[in-house]
């Protein structure tokens, strides 16, 4: 077990990773709608890094070394050890809930892509501060930004603007 906790951090980035390929895969091949697939990967990485590493790494390590000092006697619940697993909590369920809208976004329900770029924003609100602390707190900052940035070149054939749109939707005059 201390084989794993000595390299946690490369065991969770691999992880990451992985299970970014993987939800990409999946995510891609259930879209109902055409999606380009490096930038589906990009938008796909800030939530499945941050669940891995909020997730696995951050409460699983947390979680250890609670256990660690209370079998050896010197376990204190306060503030900071609650602040701790307050923010693996919740950094995981924002992170679940942003797949859950890419999903919904890439098979066409509307108003899905908003949603996830909001809960991405709050991601990069809670975690931004966090880089003042510890220099670690920047990752869910930088990879919610990649996601961020992809986000506009998700989809193929996307209409750039109200007369394609109305166009796209077969009316007679575009509105202007």
């Amino acid at each position: 077990m201390n084989t794993l906790i000595a390299h946690i951090d490369e065991f969770v980035v691999s992880l990451a990773l992985l299970l970014t390929l993987l939800n990409t895969v999946r995510l891609v091949r259930g879209a109902s709608l055409p999606v380009r697939r490096l930038p589906a990967a990009l938008v796909v990485l800030g939530p499945t890094a941050n669940a891995t590493l909020m997730g696995a790494g951050h409460l699983f390590e947390n979680s250890y070394h609670a256990v660690e000092r209370l079998l050896a006697g010197t376990y204190t619940y306060n503030f900071r050890q609650y602040s701790l697993f307050l923010m693996g909590v919740v950094m995981l369920a924002i992170s679940l809930y942003i797949l859950r809208q890419l999903s919904n976004w890439f098979s066409g329900i509307p108003g899905s892509e908003r949603k996830a770029v909001q809960a991405t924003l709050a991601i990069v609100a809670v975690s931004a501060p966090t880089i003042a602390f510890t220099p670690i707190g920047i990752l869910p900052t930088l990879v919610s930004f990649v996601s961020l940035l992809a986000h506009p070149f998700v989809m193929k054939n996307r209409p750039s603007s109200v007369s394609a749109l109305a166009t796209e939707m077969r009316m007679e005059e575009p509105i202007r």
